[in-house]
């Protein structure tokens, strides 16, 4: 009797490891709520942005009403604490939600932020941002909620146009030295849906996609093939049903990868918290630094504010 029950809980197990998720065998997010310790807004629609200026790590935030909220890294307190300088010059841009994106490209730093109905650019002089219509040369209206990265020595923006009943495309664009041009090979493979807000990120050799989705608010993943996206479930394990339109942006810090996003809209249209994940491996995670295409970390060189923000 004792032999059967053995092999019944063996069988059981097996059955068990087979049915496994992706999150046990390759690693999945973990809910974290340190990484977004200090990050409070009292408001609603809330859009991170998070980037390393200079060695620190800050986040730059938009809400449903037009305005940015700032903060840094306090490394000591282990917490964001608000940061008015890092959104001087950024303006109140008033009603509707405003979603940036910032990125050091050859040394400086942009941010481009889609505020219905059109995009504004703006450049970091080293202690504000000034307005930089420069940086979304070629960019139309109304696309919206834009992601920019580097692969391969190219600059790309994917942003969202509206296709109709709440679908949206993924608009491709590469940047050309002096404007934006359409590319719809960098969005090869992304179906029309009810996406929102993505985040791009190279992570142990591969550039994956997740994206927030309208309906429902799950999150959705994909992964770069070399030519195309395909749908990556695994990436996205473990994040759960935030409510719709949530606003995902990725981040590698001191060895850790992590995920922040402010929260869905239709299921709690008053909720007023970020939400915060860590990537855990498995076992040990892969002896692979993120490279220089990992856009999160870059340098600026005309960039003159104190570092020692401790």
């Amino acid at each position: 009797m004792k032999t059967i029950y053995f092999v019944r809980i063996i069988a059981l197990l097996s059955a068990m490891i087979m049915a496994t998720p992706a999150m046990a065998q390759n690693g999945g997010w973990v809910s974290d709520s340190d990484i977004t310790s200090g990050l409070a807004i009292d408001s609603l629609r809330l859009a991170p942005t998070v980037f390393n200026m200079d060695g620190t790590w800050y986040v730059i935030s938009g809400e449903g009403y037009g305005r940015f909220y700032g903060f840094h890294w306090h490394s000591h307190r282990s917490q964001w604490v608000s940061d008015s300088g890092i959104v001087s010059g950024l303006p109140d841009l008033g009603d509707n939600d405003v979603l940036p994106e910032v990125f050091c490209m050859n040394g400086t730093w942009y941010s481009i932020a889609y505020h219905y109905p059109q995009y504004y650019g703006w450049n970091w002089t080293g202690s504000e941002w000034q307005s930089d219509p420069a940086i979304i040369s070629g960019l139309p209206n109304p696309d919206r909620d834009p992601t920019v990265f580097n692969k391969d020595g190219t600059w790309y923006l994917i942003c969202l146009k509206y296709i109709e009943d709440f679908q949206y495309a993924f608009i491709g664009y590469r940047w050309t030295g002096s404007t934006w041009e359409s590319d719809p090979a960098i969005v090869s493979g992304l179906d029309i849906a009810y996406h929102r807000a993505s985040t791009v990120f190279y992570k142990d050799e591969t550039w994956y996609l997740i994206a927030g989705e309208s309906f429902p608010g799950i999150f959705m993943g994909f992964t770069w093939t070399g030519s195309a996206w395909e749908s990556d479930p695994a990436i996205v394990s473990g994040l759960p049903d935030l409510g719709s339109d949530a606003t995902p942006d990725v981040f590698y810090k001191d060895g850790t990868w992590y995920l922040i996003s402010g929260p869905g809209y239709y299921i709690d249209p008053f909720q007023r918290t970020f939400y915060g994940f860590h990537y855990q491996y498995p076992t040990t995670k892969p002896d692979l630094i993120p490279t220089s295409l990992q856009p999160t970390i870059c340098t600026s060189t005309s960039s003159t504010r104190s570092q020692q923000q401790s």
